[in-house]
This record gives C-alpha cells, structure tokens and sequence, in this order.
C-alpha cells in the first residue's frame, strides 16, 4: 500500500504567500509539506493516509494560541496539536495527525540570524511538528534524543542540512 499525505491549508498571514521564490500560493504550500509529511510516514514505517492541518500563521496569533494552550505568553517558530495519543496512532491508519502552526516572523527571523534556507526551516519545523502529533517529545533527555535521531534521519533523507537551528 503506497502512502498517501493530505495536507489542509489556512493562511493566516498573506506574507507567506507573498515572500520567497517569488511568492508561493496556497497550493504550492501544500505540495511543498507533503514531501516531509511522506518522509515522515516512512521514517516510521507507517502505511496509510495521514493528514495534517498546516496553519501558516505570524507572530501574533501563534502568541495568542501559545498563552492559550500552553500558557506561555511568547511568541514560538512551531506548535502542534495532535488529535491521538502516541499509543491510539498504533492501531490507525487513514487518520487526520492534527495540527501544525508555523509563525512566519519567528522562522525568518531565526534563519536571518544564521544565514540559512527559509524553506529548509520550514520544512526542518515541519517534521518536528507531526512528529509531536505522532505522540513524540523532547520532555526528558531520553525523549529528546529519540526525537531528535528520528528528525535528523528525516532531515537527511530529504537533503535538508541546516546549521544549528534551535527549535524554539
């Protein structure tokens, strides 16, 4: 069974359409993320159609979502909400992952102050995110190390290398 990967997009701030190779529309966003997200579901051996809801948001309201949901009043390059816990996604397939917000100014920010690719960062916060929504975390140093193996391997087979990138 091939995989298959389904991206649902909403843009909540124009400046993602509006900067980087001459602008992107809300589609080529879309067939942008599904390469990681298939990257992803290899990495894991998962078989299936994945979905993931891809919100491309800005400083201000990922702010908000993160005093919200996490009561942290800052702003942040990523959050995730995922639908199933890491032991519900063992028996499902054909299932939507859950959320991914990616806040546009904390990105370009980061990747300005170290000189790297824009889309490598997104894509790089990307897989961490659906990686959260497949149950996985960076809450112990055991965890982390997990997660992170398993980013840098999806990260080297899609060709991505970025210098230190501290995922905030």
């Amino acid at each position: 069974m091939k995989n298959k990967a389904t991206i649902w997009l909403s843009v909540h701030d124009e400046i993602w359409l509006e900067r980087h190779n001459g602008g992107r529309s809300p589609s080529d966003w879309q067939i942008f993320f599904e390469r990681p997200l298939l990257a992803v579901l290899e990495r894991l051996k998962r078989k299936g159609s994945y979905m993931v809801s891809v919100w491309l948001s800005n400083n201000d309201s990922i702010r908000a979502l993160n005093k919200k949901h996490r009561n942290i009043d800052r702003e942040t390059d990523v959050l995730s909400f995922p639908q199933y816990s890491r032991e519900e996604l063992k028996n499902l397939k054909d299932v939507l992952l859950g959320d991914v917000v990616l806040s546009y100014n904390v990105i370009n920010d980061a990747v300005s102050s170290i000189s790297g690719s824009f889309l490598d960062a997104v894509a790089h916060l990307f897989v961490h995110g659906v990686l959260h929504n497949f149950g996985y975390d960076h809450g112990t140093e055991a965890d982390e190390e997990e997660m992170l193996s398993l980013e840098s391997d999806i990260l080297r087979n899609l060709e991505i290398v970025l210098p230190h990138y501290e995922v905030r």
